[in-house]
């Protein structure tokens, strides 16, 4: 029996704590698959320094495109790992091949997505 359950969650958290209540309530579940596919993207391509919004800007997207992955693999591995089950998949784009001149750091957070993937299928 497949059971499937939304957690409302702001991804551009960027702290630990702010991300405990979410961890609380995934432990209350046995979790088979996680699929990472959170990200966001800049409005129109640009040079990183003219990047509309600015550092804020580029701190949301590399947070929100890098460390929901992060965290939430971390925290249902531990319960995969013990049961010796489990799968996480990891969605990027194309973008994660490519330099992509002016989408700069969402490139970039795309590449540590398939970085971060190829890590964890060795351990």
């Amino acid at each position: 029996q497949v059971k499937f359950r939304a957690i409302s969650f702001d991804f551009a958290a960027s702290t630990c704590e702010e991300y405990q209540p979410l961890f609380d309530e995934l432990y209350n579940y046995e979790i088979g698959v996680l699929v990472n596919n959170v990200g966001v993207s800049i409005d129109c391509p640009e040079i990183l320094h003219k990047v509309h919004g600015e550092k804020a800007e580029l701190a949301r997207i590399s947070t929100v495109n890098t460390l929901p992955m992060l965290l939430l693999s971390s925290a249902v591995l531990e319960f995969m790992a013990l049961r010796k089950s489990g799968v996480v998949i990891n969605i990027t784009s194309g973008c994660f091949n490519s330099s992509a001149p002016f989408w700069n750091v969402y490139a970039a957070s795309k590449n540590y997505t398939l970085q971060l993937s190829k890590a964890l299928r060795g351990e």
